[in-house]
């Protein structure tokens, strides 16, 4: 499996190498060919047929078929932990980085699957109980490629606050 940026503007290069698990030759191996050996976002989701060529120094060449997957690399979500009811819940969706830097829109879906979110790291004040669950972020690239990434947030309930009677007159 491939993991693809899932920004849509790098392409990723697979070099022949990274398939080739042990091919010999008694004159030596000189070259060693991947096609196809480049694929971008727009692969994502699909299984594709990779063909390595391995030729030696006299020229003589073999060929076999291989499956390439390729997956896109999501985001790392993470979130503030320790939460107890009436806590503000922190999440961070933790993208991948490109080298142009964060290149991407996102929508975070909370315990409902319900979209309460555009921002990259939002922040919900005063949680509760209701608010412990799954929450997903998926990010889209410029070219529209999409990953998610999903972190399971777990929220304490506050005790009963005791109620404390005293005399008014103490002697």
């Amino acid at each position: 499996t491939l993991f693809i940026e899932p920004s849509g503007l790098q392409v990723e290069i697979l070099d022949a190498s990274e398939l080739d698990l042990g091919s010999t030759d008694n004159c030596g191996i000189e070259q060693r060919l991947l096609s196809p050996n480049t694929f971008d976002c727009s692969d994502i989701g699909e299984l594709l047929f990779a063909t390595l060529t391995v030729i030696d120094s006299s020229g003589n060449s073999a060929s076999c078929e291989t499956i390439v997957s390729i997956a896109p690399q999501g985001p790392a979500p993470t979130a503030n932990s320790g939460l107890c009811a009436g806590d503000s819940l922190f999440l961070f969706a933790n993208p991948p980085i490109d080298n142009g830097g964060v290149l991407y829109t996102f929508q975070w879906y909370g315990p409902n699957d319900v979209l309460f979110s555009v921002e990259e790291n939002p922040v919900i004040p005063t949680i509760d109980v209701d608010d412990e669950g799954g929450y997903r972020v998926v990010i889209r690239g410029l070219t529209g490629c999409e990953a998610e990434g999903v972190i399971f947030v777990s929220v304490e309930a506050l005790p009963a606050t005791p109620v404390i009677e005293a005399r008014n007159t103490i002697c």
